[in-house]
Protein backbone atom coordinates (compact mmCIF):
# COMPACT_ATOMS: atom_id res chain seq x y z
CA UNK A 1 0.00 0.00 0.00
CA UNK A 2 1.10 3.43 -0.64
CA UNK A 3 2.68 5.79 2.00
CA UNK A 4 0.60 9.39 2.26
CA UNK A 5 3.29 11.29 0.97
CA UNK A 6 3.50 8.47 -2.12
CA UNK A 7 -0.03 9.24 -2.98
CA UNK A 8 0.18 13.08 -2.59
CA UNK A 9 2.90 12.99 -5.01
CA UNK A 10 1.43 10.85 -7.30
CA UNK A 11 -1.88 14.04 -7.20
CA UNK A 12 0.00 16.61 -7.66
CA UNK A 13 2.11 15.17 -10.53
CA UNK A 14 -1.04 13.82 -12.40
CA UNK A 15 -2.23 17.42 -12.42
CA UNK A 16 0.96 18.61 -13.61
CA UNK A 17 1.22 16.01 -16.41
CA UNK A 18 -2.71 17.39 -17.36
CA UNK A 19 -1.73 20.80 -17.74
CA UNK A 20 -3.30 22.09 -14.21
CA UNK A 21 -2.10 24.50 -11.57
CA UNK A 22 -2.14 23.15 -8.00
CA UNK A 23 -1.95 25.61 -5.14
CA UNK A 24 -0.31 24.03 -1.63
CA UNK A 25 -1.81 25.94 0.94
CA UNK A 26 0.52 28.30 2.78
CA UNK A 27 2.99 27.28 0.36
CA UNK A 28 2.60 28.54 -3.62
CA UNK A 29 1.41 26.83 -6.47
CA UNK A 30 2.57 24.71 -8.78
CA UNK A 31 1.94 25.05 -12.79
CA UNK A 32 3.20 23.75 -16.19
CA UNK A 33 4.83 26.63 -18.26
CA UNK A 34 4.96 26.22 -22.20
CA UNK A 35 8.58 27.50 -23.38
CA UNK A 36 9.27 27.94 -27.11
CA UNK A 37 11.87 26.24 -29.32
CA UNK A 38 15.07 28.03 -29.07
CA UNK A 39 18.09 28.27 -30.82
CA UNK A 40 21.37 27.93 -29.05
CA UNK A 41 23.98 27.69 -32.29
CA UNK A 42 23.46 28.02 -35.97
CA UNK A 43 23.05 24.24 -36.21
CA UNK A 44 21.16 23.70 -33.02
CA UNK A 45 17.86 23.92 -31.96
CA UNK A 46 16.16 22.78 -28.23
CA UNK A 47 12.89 22.10 -29.39
CA UNK A 48 9.60 23.08 -27.36
CA UNK A 49 9.31 21.80 -23.80
CA UNK A 50 7.08 22.48 -20.24
CA UNK A 51 8.73 22.94 -17.24
CA UNK A 52 7.21 23.14 -13.66
CA UNK A 53 7.33 26.69 -12.38
CA UNK A 54 6.19 27.69 -9.22
CA UNK A 55 4.01 30.74 -7.67
CA UNK A 56 3.95 32.54 -4.80
CA UNK A 57 0.45 32.87 -5.41
CA UNK A 58 -2.62 30.48 -5.40
CA UNK A 59 -3.05 29.04 -8.96
CA UNK A 60 -5.69 26.00 -10.06
CA UNK A 61 -7.02 23.86 -7.35
CA UNK A 62 -6.31 23.97 -3.90
CA UNK A 63 -4.64 20.44 -2.96
CA UNK A 64 -7.05 19.85 0.00
CA UNK A 65 -9.81 20.27 -2.77
CA UNK A 66 -7.94 17.66 -4.76
CA UNK A 67 -7.45 15.49 -1.58
CA UNK A 68 -11.06 15.52 -0.85
CA UNK A 69 -12.46 14.74 -4.43
CA UNK A 70 -9.78 11.85 -4.63
CA UNK A 71 -10.05 10.52 -1.01
CA UNK A 72 -13.81 11.47 -1.19
CA UNK A 73 -13.53 12.59 2.32
CA UNK A 74 -14.21 15.94 4.34
CA UNK A 75 -12.50 19.00 3.91
CA UNK A 76 -11.40 18.78 7.71
CA UNK A 77 -9.81 15.15 7.11
CA UNK A 78 -8.09 16.65 3.64
CA UNK A 79 -6.91 19.32 5.81
CA UNK A 80 -5.39 17.06 8.37
CA UNK A 81 -4.04 14.48 5.74
CA UNK A 82 -2.42 17.57 3.98
CA UNK A 83 -0.70 19.16 7.33
CA UNK A 84 0.73 15.59 8.37
CA UNK A 85 1.89 15.25 4.38
CA UNK A 86 3.93 18.78 4.42
CA UNK A 87 4.63 17.74 8.44
CA UNK A 88 6.56 14.63 7.51
CA UNK A 89 7.51 16.04 3.74
CA UNK A 90 8.95 19.27 5.23
CA UNK A 91 12.63 19.51 6.15
CA UNK A 92 15.05 22.41 6.65
CA UNK A 93 12.85 24.72 4.16
CA UNK A 94 12.49 22.18 1.83
CA UNK A 95 9.59 20.59 0.75
CA UNK A 96 9.65 16.99 -0.94
CA UNK A 97 7.13 16.16 -3.32
CA UNK A 98 7.69 12.35 -3.74
CA UNK A 99 8.16 11.64 -7.62
CA UNK A 100 8.23 14.90 -8.15
CA UNK A 101 11.20 16.89 -7.17
CA UNK A 102 11.87 19.25 -3.96
CA UNK A 103 10.66 23.31 -3.39
CA UNK A 104 13.13 24.82 -1.33
CA UNK A 105 13.49 28.59 -1.74
CA UNK A 106 10.73 28.76 -4.47
CA UNK A 107 12.73 26.49 -7.11
CA UNK A 108 11.82 22.78 -8.22
CA UNK A 109 14.50 20.52 -8.04
CA UNK A 110 13.01 17.61 -10.42
CA UNK A 111 13.69 13.96 -9.87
Amino acid sequence: MATLNEEIGKLIARRLLADEAVTLPEVGALYTKRLPAQRISSTQLIPPHRVIAFSDGPMGHSLVEEIMREARCTEEQAADAYARWRSKSSDEGRLRIEGVGTLCLKSLSLD
